[in-house]
């Protein structure tokens, strides 16, 4: 049966002896008195724990983005995203990519939400998480009066050159 050892790791070295589920020192009496067995790092496991967490992203609609999730343990833990409670499914939209990071191509607004990276393995499990926020896109004024213009029948259009007029653009009135 494998020992879970309750650590923080990184360890370099492990050299554990047990005897009754006791841990006890070779030069013990008592190991002395005991079936004592070296254990190998072969034999020790440890749950999932992350080396980098995700962290919140604002993006936004058709951006790429990636969510970075680094995470270890022995054995190697497997890695799941879930967004908003439903597990991710792998496609040419939502990619695993290096092991473990959540890329996402072309975002649009139902993409926003909660995202969890969660990590298992026989020792046990980790989850960390992140938030993606995609705001609506912040127009200047300069497009805000060109769409309003729009709506009621100017058209926008650059003067030619050479120009009368001191402007980059002027408005042309045309009837509906």
């Amino acid at each position: 049966m494998p020992l879970l050892v309750e650590a923080t790791p990184p360890l370099r070295t492990l050299e554990y002896w047990l005897t009754s589920g006791v841990p006890q020192s070779p030069s013990s009496s008592e190991a002395s008195l005991c079936n004592v067995q070296p254990l190998s790092l072969d034999t020790v496991i440890f749950p999932p724990w992350f080396l980098n967490h995700p962290s919140n992203l604002y993006a936004y609609e058709s951006m790429d983005i990636e969510f970075e999730c680094a995470v270890s343990g022995k054995p190697v833990p497997t890695v799941d995203w879930i967004k908003n409670g439903e597990v991710v499914i792998p496609s040419d939209y939502f990619q695993i990519v290096g092991g473990s990071n959540l890329r996402i191509l072309g975002l649009v607004k139902s993409d926003e939400g909660f995202y969890q990276c969660v990590a298992e393995n026989d020792a046990g499990n980790a989850q960390t998480s992140a938030q993606l926020i995609i705001p609506e896109p912040v127009l200047s004024n300069f497009h805000v009066v060109v769409y309003l213009l729009s709506l009621i029948g100017y058209e926008l259009r650059k003067p030619p050159m050479p120009t009368y007029f001191n402007a980059s653009f002027m408005l042309k009135v045309t009837t509906i």
